[in-house]
C-alpha cells in the first residue's frame, strides 16, 4: 500500500504517475496472485446462501407480524382461534 507522501509524490509528478503507483501497488497483486476460481465460486455460494436465509428468516417474521398486527387490528378475530390446540414446534 503505497504511502500518503508516496501518493503526494506521485501527485506533483504528474496525473500518470499516480496511476502507474496504483497499477504497480494493486495490479501486481492482481496479476501474480488472483484467487482460484473454485475458491470465488465457492464464496458466491456461501454468500448467496446466506442471504436466502436471511431473507427466508425475514419472510417467516413478516408473517408472524402481519397476523399479530392483524389481531390487534380486529379484536373479533382472537373468536376464530382454537386456543386449545397444540403445535408440534419440532423442526423436521
Amino acid at each position: 500500500m503505497p504511502t500518503p507522501y508516496q501518493i503526494y509524490q506521485a501527485y506533483l509528478r504528474s496525473p500518470a504517475a499516480i496511476l502507474r503507483l496504483f497499477g504497480q501497488t494493486f495490479g501486481t497483486a492482481v496479476l501474480c496472485d488472483p484467487p482460484a476460481p473454485e475458491d470465488l465460486q465457492q464464496q458466491t455460494i456461501s454468500a448467496q446462501a446466506a442471504e436466502i436465509a436471511r431473507r427466508t428468516a425475514r419472510v417467516e417474521l413478516s408473517l408472524v407480524r402481519a397476523d399479530a398486527e392483524s389481531l390487534k387490528n380486529e379484536p373479533s378475530l382472537w373468536e376464530l382461534l382454537n386456543h386449545q390446540a397444540k403445535f408440534k414446534l419440532e423442526a423436521g
